[in-house]
């Protein structure tokens, strides 16, 4: 599959073909070109099939890391789609959001080389932290109590809205690492001709996998604080931090990795390869 045949965009007799040689403006895989519907609906379908694809994945994830003790393997495998419904609300609309930001600052560079690609994924991972620390809030409390918890109870529990922003900070130094990582890793795989050759009709997936583990390796120890800081209300991120490393060092930042990057390698895998072929079916060439 060549690279180019993968691409969202529409051709363009100004823009040159993708390299795997060199950073030289190739043309953008994961948006067409500034189309906003297209665009939407695209990251839309992205965005529900990672959801579904991974939650089971994260919910581990987030007993892991605010587990005090060894949890039993019957508490981490419980209602493992117990709160989906918070990522099902926030997920697609933030995957939208990120898609066309990202599309937006392409354009205002006048580039979509990986340099730009890097930038603009970057910024898109800022604006994404708007919309899903509400969500994250609720979803991180729903998890933990395995079930005995609601995500509306959760959200009416809190006496204060702004509340449901607790860990925002955090949230927004995660989202734009994880956006540079994710933008930057799928355009660098889907742009390579040796990486397309070597994967043939399977690259979407591929690409999904390897974004996923870069993703998830950069935003990690900032996920793990945000899940800690969201989990205790009342505790600083000093006393946060303190917690964290008192507990086991750098390890313990990184406590629930590996479902996690298990997780992130099937909901992008998927997700991309999915998008890739409603793009294919809803918007042929």
């Amino acid at each position: 599959m060549e690279p180019s045949s993968s691409s969202g965009t529409s051709s363009s007799s100004t823009a040159p073909p993708p390299s795997h040689n060199e950073d030289n403006g190739g043309q953008s895989f994961l948006v067409s070109d500034q189309d906003m519907f297209k665009t939407t609906l695209l990251a839309w379908i992205c965005g529900c099939t990672s959801v579904f694809v991974g939650y089971p994945f994260d919910t581990i994830k987030v007993r892991l890391q605010l587990s005090e003790q060894k949890p039993t393997f019957r508490y981490l495998t419980k209602s493992l789609f117990r709160g989906v419904s918070s990522p099902v609300l926030a997920v697609p609309p933030s995957y939208a959001l990120n898609f066309n930001v990202y599309a937006g600052i392409l354009k205002l560079q006048e580039s979509q080389s990986l340099t730009a690609v890097g930038i603009a994924g970057a910024i898109s991972g800022f604006s994404n932290s708007l919309i899903v620390t509400p969500f994250e809030f609720a979803k991180v409390n729903v998890q933990r109590s395995a079930g005995t918890k609601s995500l509306f109870s959760v959200i009416l529990a809190q006496k204060n809205p702004l509340s449901l922003y607790r860990g925002f900070g955090i949230t927004l130094c995660r989202d734009a690492l994880e956006g540079f990582g994710y933008f930057y890793t799928a355009e660098s795989c889907m742009r390579s001709k040796d990486f397309n050759e070597r994967f043939g009709w399977f690259s979407p997936v591929a690409a999904g996998a390897c974004t996923g583990l870069v993703h998830v390796t950069l935003g990690y120890p900032f996920d793990a604080i945000k899940t800690y800081h969201q989990a205790n209300p009342g505790v600083t991120y000093k006393e946060t931090l303190n917690k964290l490393w008192n507990d086991g060092g750098i390890r313990r930042f990184y406590k629930g990795y590996s479902p996690s990057v298990l997780r992130a390698c099937f909901a992008h895998g998927a997700g991309i390869a999915v998008m890739d072929v409603a793009r294919k079916q809803l918007f042929p060439e």
